[in-house]
C-alpha cells in the first residue's frame, strides 16, 4: 500500500495576495470577502514546515 502523496490542509497554507486563506474559504467568499473586485483570483498556496518530532 502507497503513501497518497496528496497534501492535507494541515500541511498547506492559500493565500489571496498576500491574505492568509481559511481551509474553509469558497472562492465565493474570497471574491465577496477578500476581492471586492470582478478580476481574476490569484492563489498561491505554500507547504507548511515540518514540525520537530521527538525523539524516540
Amino acid at each position: 500500500m502507497g503513501l497518497d502523496p496528496t497534501p492535507t490542509t494541515d500541511q498547506v497554507v492559500m493565500y489571496c495576495g498576500e491574505t492568509l486563506l481559511s481551509p474553509t474559504m469558497t472562492l465565493a467568499s474570497i471574491r465577496q470577502h477578500i476581492m471586492k473586485s470582478n478580476g481574476d483570483i490569484v492563489l498561491s498556496y505554500k507547504m507548511k514546515t515540518p514540525t520537530s518530532c521527538p525523539a524516540p
